[in-house]
């Protein structure tokens, strides 16, 4: 449901090759995830209490919507940590770790839109078709931000 859960098998392959910087993001933003996730169980249950004290039912039905307004508050600050880890990783301009997570998302994790719409942010995906696959076109990401048509370059350069 959240994409460290969901990512984390294949970041693990591609931890040997992160740099500091990336392995601490990764940590601190997988430790704040799992407090967004405790901490939002414990607030949902404490409301959802709050709400049926005075509820004509019996105290299993209570204990069942306790619980499952608990966990339901818990997963979603824990997904919305996810995607700002997601948002952070892949706004880190020319990090292997930005093209890797890109790579797996697109790949692996297209059915999440949530993901993809993080990922349409930094990148736009271009299908290519080459000699090896001629039915099935490959996926291609390329930066939002570049811009490298080389015609325009040497044409601004030999007017100035």
């Amino acid at each position: 449901m959240a994409s460290a859960a969901l990512l984390e098998p294949y970041i693990k392959i591609f931890e040997n090759k992160l740099t500091l910087q990336e392995e601490n993001l990764f940590r601190i933003f997988g430790s704040k995830a799992v407090k967004e996730l405790a901490s939002g169980t414990l607030i949902g249950c404490a409301l959802a209490l709050a709400a049926t004290l005075k509820l004509n039912a019996n105290d299993f039905t209570k204990s069942c919507l306790i619980s499952v307004v608990g966990a339901s508050f818990g997963f979603w600050r824990f997904k919305r940590s996810m995607c700002s880890w997601a948002d952070h990783m892949l706004g880190m301009d020319g990090s292997p770790m930005q093209r890797n997570l890109a790579n797996i998302i697109v790949k692996e994790r297209k059915d999440y839109p949530w993901l993809m719409q993080r990922v349409s942010r930094h990148f736009y995906s271009e299908y290519v078709y080459d000699d090896t696959n001629l039915d099935k076109p490959m996926v291609r990401l390329r930066h939002r931000n570049h811009f490298g048509d080389i015609l325009l370059i040497v044409i601004k350069g030999s007017m100035f």
